[in-house]
């Protein structure tokens, strides 16, 4: 019979090969996190452009006005 609560899969060998492992887990997930910041400051990028384009047509027209 099979010991409940032992993780599945293949142990490294030893505490090297664990903390490598560990270290390549660590690694994947801030390379996700840094592909998501990349998305969303490319997004504010894009936002605050439309916001300008927006905006200075609108306050183009006002400073006319005077």
């Amino acid at each position: 019979m099979k010991e409940l609560g032992k993780p599945r899969g293949r142990k490294p060998a030893d505490k090297r090969e664990q903390e490598i492992a560990q270290l390549k887990g660590k690694f994947e997930r801030s390379e996700a996190e840094l592909a998501k910041a990349r998305r969303v400051i490319e997004i504010q990028g894009d936002v605050s452009a439309l916001l300008e384009e927006m905006l200075g047509s609108g306050s183009a027209e006002r400073s006319t006005e005077r």
